[in-house]
């Protein structure tokens, strides 16, 4: 993360909070129609040079990504798809430089079966430029499996997952 370069609203005076919060609401809006519109790559192309995407999670899908890496590692692996699910926005909130979105994701058709995710969470930090981090919260495992064909499955036995585990 950009350390130290989150803007703070809290003593700002009025004016410029609403000059921050106009430019974050229209990355919000070019965020959601290009997400919406299935055309992630407009997105990707607004990240500033030292910017970076996470899709949380441990998966061969997940990972912390530069403006380079979305285009050269991230982005190939979506050609996985054979239909990309559609992407429907909810709910929004933004404060100063951030905004946080929900989604629903459906009707998304990969390798290994149908692809659905429930629940979407989108988090970025805008400047005037356009995205200075982007944090996407999904089931990075239920990506992963219809994309490679690897499930995670609870153990044969009957035992408790967390005693096996070591809880």
């Amino acid at each position: 993360m950009a350390e130290g370069n989150i803007v703070s609203t809290e003593n700002m005076d009025i004016e410029e909070k609403l000059r921050i919060e106009k430019n974050t609401r229209k990355w919000v809006k070019h965020f959601i129609d290009n997400v919406e519109g299935r055309t992630y790559e407009e997105v990707l192309d607004k990240m500033t040079p030292d910017s970076y995407f996470v899709l949380l999670g441990n998966t061969p899908v997940s990972g912390k990504f530069s403006k380079e890496e979305c285009f050269t590692k991230m982005a190939p692996q979506y050609e996985r798809y054979l239909v990309r699910p559609t992407i429907k926005f909810s709910h929004i909130m933004v404060d100063g430089d951030m905004a946080l979105l929900r989604a629903v994701g459906q009707g998304g058709k990969a390798r290994y079966g149908s692809y659905s995710q429930p629940y979407y969470g989108y988090w970025f930090r805008a400047v005037e430029e356009g995205y200075a981090e982007i944090i996407e919260w999904n089931d990075p495992i239920e990506m992963a499996t219809k994309m490679y064909g690897a499930a995670v499955v609870p153990p044969e036995d009957d035992r408790d997952v967390w005693t096996m585990a070591g809880a």
